[in-house]
């Protein structure tokens, strides 16, 4: 962004359009109204259900615990993040438009957009690491998370949002392939020289395919080890908690591989369009599984939001009842000790 606002010299010798006509390609032949359409409702939709969530995670009463703290964080970089995979690209697919249409407005909006993708990868790995801290040990999650350390972790994807957004190169639109790419020219002219690829972005992408991976496994083995530790079969609340964690690092684990794939190879339509559509559900996905999986946001909902009477959640973060052999019995609030964990 520094480039465009303090170095224009040298923006438009990078992003000028004036050496081709957009009209090479027709208008029709960049439009996908249905698609565009089709992206816009299920934007309007999950735009709705994530606001709903991070009211809810406000109103929860958990708000200053560092899980949930790193939750609504989360939520902040994905709404901010469907503006542009969602309203943005919709609009933009319906019309038909690439960068040299709209080169400034593209130009910051793309900008949002690797900033947001790039903070929330972060944000979502270091929010699975705190899960792990806390099935681990309270204590090991006190010393890393607890107090004003949070906010330590917390100014890491700060930083990186800004590092993003204000020093490297942000991908543009082409409605062509209704996709975001670096190459401002795309389909037009080959970035033989790679001058607009993003190094930093590849980094980022290939660092959450890794890390992203093993703190989900890592997750997934403490989980199962406290929860067998306690009982020999998990329930499904248990089940549940799991799914939630890694259902939300898994799209977003997609989501960045295929953005390498599509970002240093040559892809066709449809596979740009499979890369757009895990961007956009990496951001939107993560409301359904709170919805589906999460009883502290669903009461708090319900309850608090929208008000609706008798509802009731199945369980709450203090007790557990579970089904075993026919017998119902109730988890030991010791499990899950009540000033550490709480369901994220």
């Amino acid at each position: 962004m520094n480039v465009l606002l303090f170095h224009p010299d040298q923006f438009q010798q990078r992003y000028n359009c004036d050496f081709y006509d957009v009209d090479m390609i027709p208008a029709k032949e960049r439009k996908h109204i249905l698609l565009g359409v089709g992206l816009f409702t299920f934007y309007l939709a999950v735009t709705f259900l994530y606001t709903l969530c991070l009211l809810s995670m406000l109103l929860s009463g958990h708000s200053s615990r560092p899980s949930y703290m790193l939750m609504i964080y989360l939520a902040i970089f994905h709404i901010g993040g469907l503006q542009v995979s969602g309203l943005m690209t919709a609009v933009f697919a319906i019309s038909g438009n690439v960068f040299c249409d709209y080169p400034t407005i593209i130009y910051i909006g793309g900008g949002i957009g690797l900033a947001t993708w790039c903070s929330s990868t972060l944000t979502g790995i270091i929010l699975t690491l705190n899960r792990c801290c806390e099935i681990y040990s309270p204590k090991v999650a006190d010393f890393f998370f607890g107090g004003p350390k949070i906010f330590i972790w917390l100014a890491m994807p700060t930083s990186y949002f800004f590092f993003f957004f204000w020093f490297t190169n942000p991908p543009v639109f082409s409605g062509i392939l209704m996709s975001w790419f670096f190459n401002p020219h795309m389909s037009y002219f080959e970035d033989k020289a790679n001058v607009y690829h993003n190094n930093y972005h590849t980094i980022n992408n290939l660092s959450d395919c890794v890390l992203g991976t093993l703190v989900s496994l890592l997750f997934v083995a403490l989980y199962l080890k406290r929860t067998r530790a306690v009982r020999n079969q998990l329930s499904t609340t248990d089940k549940k908690m799991c799914l939630q964690v890694f259902l939300i690092e898994s799209m977003q684990i997609l989501a960045s591989s295929l953005y390498v794939v599509q970002q240093v190879s040559k892809v066709d339509f449809y596979i740009t369009l499979i890369a757009s559509s895990a961007y956009f559900m990496s951001q939107g996905f993560p409301p359904i599984v709170y919805l589906a999986f999460n009883r502290t946001i669903t009461r708090v909902l319900f309850g608090k939001i929208l008000h609706v009477q008798h509802y009731t959640p199945s369980y709450s973060h203090q007790q557990i009842t579970t089904q075993l052999k026919g017998v119902n019995c109730v988890t030991p609030p010791q499990m899950f000790p009540q000033n550490n964990y709480t369901q994220p």
